[in-house]
């Protein structure tokens, strides 16, 4: 089976992948037996909104496609597993907390999960934590701030300081990743785990403040006011 991401060149020779489009720091994803299966790129230089890109070869020559893999960060059957976005973000959150981390791609990238999670049932989980990024509860009050398209905005010519306005981009933003959440709840109740959501970073009306994002953001946050206490 062919690594994500190796082609064949026009001499016939095997090599990965990489352009000047796509350069950045690769990040691994690993399986529950530890092996690098996959790998994101974080960019060097991010487009289209897109701070991280697979390495994939799909559309050239024997090449393949990453898969989307499921990232483990820590150990295979853990009790407690959380489950959030990115390899690169589980692995700081198991550094900082100890804790076990299942990493889909995104939110909405789940195919891979059913299996993931039936496999670490089968060696011991028992209980799942959704700890996708605080924007599941992100403001959809219109602040001109959601991307620079803002000012080109009909709501943000208005004076939206003194009226509450709803973006729509935010909205549907928001609705998209409560969509993956719901459907982490689902898959997990139908294989009888207890499923649980973690939040932090919260204001007053049940919204995201808009400081700490992340789960690791969060427990290195605990930790930097541990060190300062």
């Amino acid at each position: 089976m062919k690594s994500a991401g190796v082609r064949q060149d026009r001499d016939g020779e095997w090599t990965i992948h990489f352009s000047n489009k796509s350069s950045g720091f690769l990040v691994p994803v690993r399986n529950m037996e530890g092996l690098i299966v996959g790998a994101q790129i974080r960019l060097d230089h991010p487009y289209d909104g897109r701070k991280y890109i697979w390495l994939s070869s799909t559309n050239y020559h024997r090449g393949t496609s990453s898969g989307s893999p499921v990232h483990l960060a820590g150990n295979p059957g853990e009790k407690t597993v959380f489950v959030t976005e990115g390899p690169l973000k589980g692995d700081l959150a198991h550094a900082l907390s100890g804790r076990t981390f299942g990493c889909v791609p995104g939110a909405n990238q789940y195919a891979n999960l059913p299996p993931f999670l039936q496999a670490m049932k089968l060696m011991g989980t028992e209980t799942v934590y959704e700890a996708y990024d605080m924007d599941k509860l992100l403001k959809t009050a219109c602040g001109g701030d959601y991307n620079e398209k803002c000012v080109h905005c009909e709501n943000y010519r208005k004076d939206w300081k003194q009226q509450v306005i709803p973006c729509e981009k935010k909205s549907i933003k928001r609705q998209n990743i409560q969509r993956g959440c719901r459907k982490l709840t689902q898959i997990c109740r139908e294989m009888e785990l207890s499923v649980k959501t973690l939040t932090w970073d919260m204001d007053s009306d049940g919204d995201w403040a808009e400081n700490v994002k992340g789960v690791d953001d969060y427990l290195y946050d605990l930790e930097q006011k541990k060190s300062n206490s």
